[in-house]
């Protein structure tokens, strides 16, 4: 993950992740700090990042699709 936050930051290109993974989505916003991803499931991911506004942003992947963004 670190990794690929750097890349993005030096404004490339992160490869595509490994066999089994699909490729690269937009989940729409705009961040003012490095997404931090938590699971407490299997097929659950909890991604918090920092808004524009400096209000903390909430977005959860439930096995088959995205929520929308929740502050």
């Amino acid at each position: 993950m670190i990794e690929i936050v750097l890349e993005l930051i030096k404004g490339g290109q992160p490869e595509p992740p490994s066999q089994g993974w699909s490729g690269w989505e937009s989940l729409g916003g705009t961040l003012a700090s490095a997404p931090s991803v938590s699971s407490w499931q299997n097929n659950r991911l909890d991604v918090f990042a920092r808004g524009t506004d400096n209000a903390l942003y909430h977005i959860w992947w439930n096995g088959m699709s995205w929520s929308n963004w929740q502050t």
